[in-house]
C-alpha cells in the first residue's frame, strides 16, 4: 500500500511517547489494534498492542511491530497516525463519510476473521484493502447493517475508544477495574447524590475526574440496565480471558451502549458495490435521545476551611499547567501523589445531531482534606493511572475532551449570528479560530483555553481562581468576518452558570454577564501575538474586557451585548454593536430576483 504526500495532515498537536523509541528509525504507521494486555508496571493503565508498519518511500512496509500503549492514550496512537523518534506529527487523511445504523440488537453484529473462517462465513472486510499479519485476525470487529445492503465495519478497539464516554479516563476506569455502580460507596464514577431521587428524573453526581461529557453514558449506565451490561462487561472480559501463567491478550467484544438509531462519522477505506465501509477513524456520532439529564457536581469552597491547593486550585484537586508543546508519557508507572497535571486535548469528537440536553445543578461544599504533598521540580513524565507514592518525578496525564461551542448561550448564539449576517449582508466569509487550527470556516468551532493565572502575580484566591470552571480553564470564541477585504475579528469568553433568586423557592439559572470584543488584527503575526496576549491577560483581569481595549496589535474594542428584536436573531443585535465601533457597516444583499 502507498500512501501519496498529499494523504498526509500535520496532527492538531505533537505527543512525544518515550515508549515507542526503539520501534527503530524512520517513519512508523499506527496500523492495527491487536487486543488489550495487562500493565505489570501499574494495574491502573491497561494496555492495548497496537501494529506498528514502517514506511519505506511513503510505501507501507512488511516490517511490522507490536507495542504496547496505554488505553487512557490511545487515540493519541489512532490508526493512521505517523511515528518517528517517539514523535507524532502526522496523521493519514482516508476518506470521510457519514452513515445511519441501527444500535438496537439485530442491527448489528460482532465478529473476526478467525470466527468467519472457522464458521465458513464471508470475511468481514476484503482482507486486501487493509491486510492485516494474520490471517485469522482475532480481533472484534462491529459490524453494521446498512440500509443500502452494505455494512460498515468498525474495530471494536476504535468504538470503545471514541464512543463509551467523552474522557479518556472512564475508558481507562472501565477496562481496569471491576463496574462500581452508582450505589458503591466507593466508585470512580458516581459520587452520593445528596438528594432524593425523583420518579423519571435522571440526576448523577459526577466524580471530580470525570468529565462533564460523561453524564451521558453514566446517566445511560445509572438507569439502563443495557447500557450497565455494556459497562460490565468490558473489565468481566479482560478478566475472563486472562492466564496468570502467560501474557495473556484479550480481545473483547464491544456492544454499542444504547439503543435506537445512531448516526456514525467516520475516516476509512470503501469497498465493495453496496457502499460498505471499513471505518479505521470514527470522526463523530450521534448522542440519544431521552429527556433532559441532571448533572449534579460538588463545588469546593475551600476558603471556608482556611485549606487552600497548590497554586490557590480548590482543595482536593491536583496543580493544573498548560500543556507544553511536547509532552512526555510513559506507561511504566503511576503518578506521584499530589504531582501537577498536565492536560492535553483528546481527538476532537464532532456530535452529530441533536445534543442531548443536560441541566447542571451544584451542591457548596466545605473543603476538610490535606494539601497535598508536592516537590518544586516539575515532572518530566507523565501517566495517565491511579497515583501512588512519590518522587518518581511523573506527573498526572489527563486526556481532555477537545472544546466545541456549547449548543446553547452567548458563544453559540455568537457564532449562529455570524452565519445568519453572511445570509443577510454582503460579508465574504465568516471563519471560526483555533491556535491550532487556524482560521476555518468547515466544521464546529473550536474554542481556544485561556492560561492560568502565574503564580507570581499578586491576587486574591478567588480572583485567581475565576478562570476555572468546573475545574476546568475557561475558553475563548474567536471568529471572524471578512468584509470588503477587512478581517474583524469576534471575542466571547467561556461563562459560569449562575442562579438569580426570583422568590423563596425558585432560582432561574443564567449566564454571566460579560462583554465581548471586537478586533481588526494588523497582521498576522499581529493576531497570533493579540490571541497570545489575550489568553493571559483575560484571567488576571478576570474577564473585564473593557480593561484590555488597546491599538498595539490592532484596533480592539469592548461591546455590550443588546437584547436583538424581531426579526433579528439571538446575538445579531450585540454583533452589529460591535461592528459599530470599529466604524465598519454593512451591507443588505439584493433580493433574489
Amino acid at each position: 500500500m502507498h500512501i501519496a504526500p498529499d494523504q498526509i495532515y500535520p496532527r492538531d498537536e505533537v505527543v512525544r511517547a518515550d515508549f515507542v523509541l526503539k520501534l527503530g528509525p524512520g517513519d512508523w504507521l499506527a496500523w492495527w489494534y491487536c487486543g488489550i494486555r495487562k500493565n505489570y508496571f501499574d494495574n491502573a493503565q491497561p494496555l492495548v498492542l497496537v501494529d506498528f508498519r514502517q514506511l519505506v518511500n511513503g510505501k507501507v512496509s512488511g516490517n511490522s511491530v507490536l507495542w504496547p500503549v496505554p488505553i487512557a492514550l490511545l487515540s493519541k496512537f489512532s490508526v493512521g497516525s505517523i511515528w518517528n523518534d517517539g514523535e507524532s506529527r502526522q496523521h493519514v487523511g482516508y476518506p470521510v463519510k457519514e452513515f445511519d445504523v441501527s444500535y438496537d440488537e439485530g442491527g448489528w453484529c460482532v465478529s473476526s476473521f478467525e470466527e468467519a473462517f472457522d464458521s465458513g462465513a464471508k470475511p468481514p472486510y476484503p482482507i486486501g484493502i487493509h491486510r492485516l499479519s494474520n490471517t485469522y485476525d482475532k480481533n472484534k470487529l462491529l459490524m453494521f447493517d446498512l440500509v443500502q445492503g452494505g455494512k460498515l465495519v468498525v474495530p471494536c478497539l476504535e468504538f470503545y475508544s471514541r464512543c463509551y464516554g467523552r474522557s479518556s479516563n472512564l475508558r481507562r476506569l472501565l477496562a481496569a477495574d471491576p463496574w462500581q455502580d452508582w450505589q458503591s460507596p466507593s466508585s470512580k464514577f458516581y459520587a452520593p447524590l445528596g438528594e432524593p431521587e425523583e420518579p423519571d428524573v435522571w440526576k448523577v453526581k459526577l466524580r471530580r475526574q470525570m468529565a462533564n461529557g460523561d453524564v451521558i453514558f453514566l446517566a445511560h449506565a445509572k438507569y439502563d440496565e443495557y447500557t450497565a451490561r455494556a459497562a460490565r462487561s468490558i473489565n468481566s472480559q479482560i478478566q475472563a480471558q486472562f492466564q496468570p501463567s502467560k501474557a495473556s491478550i484479550a480481545f473483547i467484544d464491544v456492544m454499542p451502549w444504547h439503543r435506537g438509531r445512531a448516526r456514525l462519522k467516520v475516516a476509512g477505506i470503501p469497498f465493495g458495490d453496496d457502499g460498505s465501509f471499513l471505518a479505521l477513524n470514527i470522526v463523530g456520532g450521534s448522542e440519544p435521545g431521552g429527556a433532559p439529564l441532571h448533572r449534579l457536581r460538588d463545588t469546593i469552597d475551600a476558603s471556608k476551611s482556611g485549606a487552600e491547593g497548590l497554586g490557590g486550585f480548590p482543595i482536593g484537586g491536583r496543580r493544573q499547567v498548560l500543556s507544553p508543546d511536547i509532552v512526555h508519557v510513559t506507561a511504566d508507572d503511576s503518578p506521584d501523589g499530589g504531582a501537577e497535571t498536565v492536560e492535553v486535548w483528546d481527538t476532537a469528537f464532532e456530535v452529530l445531531g441533536t445534543s442531548r440536553v443536560v441541566h447542571d445543578s451544584r451542591h457548596r461544599k466545605t473543603a476538610r482534606l490535606a494539601v497535598p504533598f508536592a516537590t518544586a521540580e516539575s515532572p518530566h513524565q507523565y501517566a495517565a493511572g491511579d497515583s501512588h507514592g512519590g518522587g518518581k518525578g511523573i506527573g498526572h496525564l489527563s486526556v481532555v475532551p477537545l472544546m466545541d461551542v456549547p449548543p446553547n448561550g452567548v458563544l453559540r448564539d455568537t457564532w449562529s449570528a455570524l452565519l445568519h449576517l453572511q445570509k443577510k449582508y454582503v460579508i465574504e466569509s465568516v471563519e471560526w479560530y483555533s491556535i491550532e487550527h487556524g482560521f476555518q470556516s468547515q466544521g464546529e468551532p473550536k474554542l481556544i483555553p485561556l492560561c492560568a493565572v502565574p503564580d507570581d502575580v499578586a491576587m486574591r484566591k478567588s480572583d485567581r481562581n475565576w478562570v476555572y470552571i468546573d475545574r476546568q480553564l475557561r475558553s475563548i470564541l474567536l471568529a471572524s468576518v471578512v468584509v470588503r477585504g477587512l478581517r474583524v475579528c469576534f471575542l466571547e469568553i467561556e461563562r459560569k452558570m449562575t442562579a438569580r433568586k426570583i422568590r423563596p423557592d425558585l432560582y432561574v439559572e443564567r449566564e454571566e454577564a460579560l462583554r465581548g470584543m471586537v478586533y481588526v488584527p494588523k497582521s498576522a503575526d499581529a493576531l497570533t501575538a493579540w490571541v497570545a496576549h489575550m489568553r493571559e491577560r483575560i484571567p488576571v483581569e478576570r474577564g473585564i474586557i473593557r480593561n484590555l481595549e488597546s491599538t498595539t496589535f490592532g484596533w480592539c474594542k469592548a461591546f455590550k451585548h443588546k437584547p436583538s428584536e424581531a426579526p433579528q436573531v439571538a446575538g445579531e443585535a450585540s454583533l452589529l454593536s460591535g461592528l459599530e465601533k470599529l466604524g465598519v457597516s454593512l451591507k443588505l444583499r439584493k433580493a433574489a430576483s
